[in-house]
Order: C-alpha cells, then structure tokens, then sequence
C-alpha cells in the first residue's frame, strides 16, 4: 500500500503531537512543496559531502576507532557502552552537518545528547494525545521546552559560528550550504530556506540517525554476547577478509557476507523502529474493499511484518542464514524493512 501507492500514502498528519511543535518546520512532519524541497536539497547536499559514498568511510572508521579506545580503556569493568556508541555516531553525523566532530568528553555535546535522547522519548508517548487531547497543553509545554532548548542551544551555536564569518566560495559543510540557499534566496515569500527551518532540519537528522544506528549498534553487542557462537562467525570472517593490521574499508563489504547478514538479522529480530513515520492519505482510496477517507492516519506497523511467522518461518529466532541463499550470496529479502516503509 506504501509503496505501490506511494503517492497518495506520502502526506503526514498535520494534527499530531509533534507536527505542532515542529510548527510546521523541517522535512519529517512537513507536506507539499515545502517537504519535496527540502528533501531533495537535504539529500542532494549531504551526498555531496560524502554521506552514503567511499569518503564517508573514513569519518566512519575514526570514530569506530575512538569507540574502541574507550572500551579498551575500561579494563575488562563491567560498563553501559551507550552514551560512547551515541557519541561516536552522532560524530559522524556532526562531520557532514558542521564540518567537524566533539570530543567524547565535551560536556556541552554530552549534554547534546542528553536532551536530544529525551526529546525522542517524549516524542514517542504523544500518540495517546489523539485520543485525549485535552492532555496535549501538558505534553506539548515539556516537549516544546525540550525541543527549543536543543534548537536553541547546541545546534543554533554552531550555526552561528558558521555565519560569522560566512564564505559563500568556501562551502564546508552541509550547514554552509544552507545558509548560502538562505542568501540567495531571501526575497522569496514562502521561501524554505530560513533560519528557523535550518535549525529544526538539522536537529531532525541527528534525531533520525543517531537513535536508530546507536540502537542497532547497542542491540548488535547483545544479540552477539547471547549468540557467541555467531560472534566467532563474525569475528573468523573479518580476520580472514581484514586482518588486525588495517581499518576496513567500504571496498571490504562484498567480502564480507557473513558479517552483513547478522547485522540485517540484528535489525530484523531487535525490531528497531515497530512503528514507522506516521502517514496520512492524500485522497479518499478504497484498499482491499475498504474506504480510507481523506487525512485518515496510516501507521505503518513494521513489527508485525519483522516478526510475522508466515514470513519468517521462525522470527523469535536469531538465524542471520535467512538472508543468504547459499553459504556466502545475499538474498534481496523485501519483508526486511527495519526503519521505514513509503515515501
């Protein structure tokens, strides 16, 4: 239904919790010209500074690297790897946005993601909010609180040393560029590129990226230590295919069957995202002998497909082999969708 009519399941509910603290910002919560705008222009410039491409890898294996000292540095102590895992991650986040990493002892980017973490647990404990609405003047005044105190602090800090001074020919990162949209754009009247919008998009990548790749990550170290039979499978394969005297790089990932499924079993069995972005119907459709009126909510329940026996034979089971076809080929599995579904 998401895919094959992609289109008329593409809007987004403009009456939830979070839609009205957005304020009608940003590229999650938005519709119209306004999302497809700043969706292109967002995934045109971070592929531009290497988000999905080789020269990413390198950010990527820095930060692994970091990741790894400070568990080292623990000594065999019993630890919560979280906040190391989340800091790490949204380091190679903050790579592409400002143009630059934290130390992982900041205490300002700490504090960062401190709030940033719990403006996505608020976030999530609005749904009930649709059927008690006289709560939302409760909700919305702590998540709005949290909200603005993330856009307002960290991110517009590091915005405003982008301006000051700002080279429009020296273009560094994804911040940059948006600001030299926000220039070129100015006498525009519904104009997209503003102030405000660069600040709730920028906050939106790290809630989008950093959550759900520290959870994996987070999840990955716990199904491996209760499957360490799959942890010396992963291990022997990047022995033999990497070595212990060099990073890996994106080139090594053909190479490396064995270790990619278990992270895809890892995504599938954690259940990272059960419910994905929340939709909404453009135009009343009929499904399946159903009438969906206009602006009827659709959620899209990954859950059930992730842990649908009909699917999956045996879902409650950790089995990264469902993936393969043969010992060592990848199997493209369509019910694998981990993080979202649709436009």
């Amino acid at each position: 239904m998401l895919v094959q009519n992609a289109d008329l399941f593409s809007e987004r509910p403009q009456n939830l919790g979070y839609t009205k603290v957005t304020k009608g910002l940003g590229i999650i919560s938005t519709n119209g010209v306004k999302w497809k705008e700043q969706r292109r222009f967002a995934l045109s410039t971070l592929r531009d500074f290497g988000m999905g491409r080789v020269q990413m890898f390198d950010r990527i294996t820095n930060e692994c690297q970091k990741c790894l000292n400070n568990f080292t540095e623990q000594n065999g102590r019993a630890f919560d790897p979280d906040q190391v895992i989340g800091v790490s991650v949204c380091n190679v986040i903050c790579n592409v946005v400002f143009g630059k990493g934290y130390a992982h002892d900041d205490p300002e980017f700490l504090n960062y993601l401190q709030m940033m973490h719990s403006d996505a647990t608020k976030v999530g404990n609005t749904a009930f909010m649709h059927f008690f609405p006289i709560l939302q003047f409760f909700v919305h005044r702590a998540l709005m609180k949290t909200d603005d105190a993330i856009r307002r602090g960290f991110i517009a800090t590091q915005v405003q040393e982008h301006q000051q001074p700002f080279d429009e020919h020296n273009l560094r990162d994804f911040v940059d560029v948006f600001l030299k949209q926000m220039a070129e754009r100015e006498s525009e009247e519904k104009a997209t590129f503003h102030y405000e919008n660069l600040l709730q998009i920028v906050g939106e990548f790290f809630f989008a990226g950093t959550e759900t790749t520290t959870t994996t990550l987070r999840l990955a170290i716990l199904f491996l230590a209760l499957h360490p039979e799959q942890q010396t499978v992963v291990q022997e394969e990047i022995d033999r295919v990497v070595g212990r005297d060099r990073k890996p790089t994106a080139n090594d990932r053909k190479s490396l069957p064995l270790t990619e499924v278990t992270i895809l079993e890892v995504q599938r069995l954690g259940d990272v995202v059960p419910l994905s972005v929340p939709h909404a119907v453009a135009e009343e459709t009929v499904i399946n002998g159903y009438r969906i009126p206009t602006n009827a909510f659709v959620i899209p329940n990954l859950s059930s497909v992730l842990n649908s026996k009909e699917l999956w034979g045996d879902p409650e089971v950790f089995r990264s082999a469902r993936f393969l076809d043969n010992e060592t080929k990848l199997l493209k599995v369509d019910a694998h969708i981990p993080f979202s579904l649709g436009k």
